[in-house]
């Protein structure tokens, strides 16, 4: 006996809390976004990037404002978003998720997700949208801007003929990591992706319960791949469930 109850009932007792702070903590993580940072100063660019992936927009305004909100105090030189604006190719959501990336008050750069619509009438809405402050939706295809250029893409084809014509630093945009091990005879200084969500659900030991395809492995974080340095970010929206646990939203800032 432990101080009137017995053993058994002590340990399921603490089990019981455990869990219970387990669930808690697992709708609770989804709204408590953190901020990754990234020293890429090498490159000598001394521009401030911010990442973010996977908003998954559903309707949730509060959510997406305080997505922008706290973008806008990293106090950014260029956003970069990699995919997933909506869920479901949901095109009822789309102008109102877009109206929150007009809202972005720097340039914006994006490409697009296996969750966002491709009919011609979403694409003219990604591209007007994405330009309003001097950004764009890059759709397989290089932006050459002044301090570097960005190589977005999400076709797998594309990239084996492609040619880049930059002669400053080159970043690659895309969804899907496993780009990044198709990429042929090139190399960029550094390669954003999301699509993984980190698996939103991992486990001490274990990791991810769960990757979609198309992650190869590169569920979170910096890794060294063929393409250069890839960095994953696990997005800041859900997909399907709202819960995450040991898997907070993401911003990443990139020092460069």
């Amino acid at each position: 006996m432990m101080g009137g109850i017995s053993r058994r009932k002590f340990i399921r007792g603490a089990l019981g809390t455990v869990l219970a702070g387990g669930i808690a903590n697992g709708f609770s993580e989804p709204h408590r976004i953190k901020v990754n940072r990234l020293d890429f100063t090498h490159l000598g660019l001394g521009r401030r990037l911010v990442q973010f992936s996977d908003l998954h927009y559903k309707g949730n305004d509060a959510f997406a404002e305080k997505v922008i909100r706290n973008i806008h105090e990293l106090e950014p030189d260029y956003v970069f978003f990699t995919g997933d604006l909506v869920e479901g190719q949901s095109v009822a959501h789309l102008p109102d998720a877009l109206a929150h990336i007009e809202s972005l008050r720097v340039p914006v750069y994006g490409v697009w997700g296996n969750h966002d619509p491709n009919d011609s009438e979403s694409t003219k809405l990604f591209k007007k949208s994405f330009s309003k402050n001097g950004g764009r939706y890059v759709e397989n295809e290089e932006v050459l801007l002044p301090e570097f250029s960005i190589f977005g893409c999400n076709n797998q084809n594309w990239l084996h003929w492609k040619q880049s014509e930059a002669t400053t630093p080159r970043l690659f945009i895309t969804h899907f990591p496993i780009l990044a091990d198709q990429v042929i005879k090139r190399r960029f200084d550094l390669a954003l992706a999301g699509h993984s969500h980190g698996g939103q659900i991992r486990l001490p030991g274990i990791g991810a319960l769960w990757l979609p395809y198309g992650v190869a492995g590169y569920d979170r974080g910096l890794f060294e791949t063929n393409v250069g340095p890839l960095y994953v970010n696990v997005g800041v929206g859900t997909l399907k469930i709202p819960v995450r646990f040991l898997c907070r939203p993401e911003l990443t800032v990139i020092e460069t």
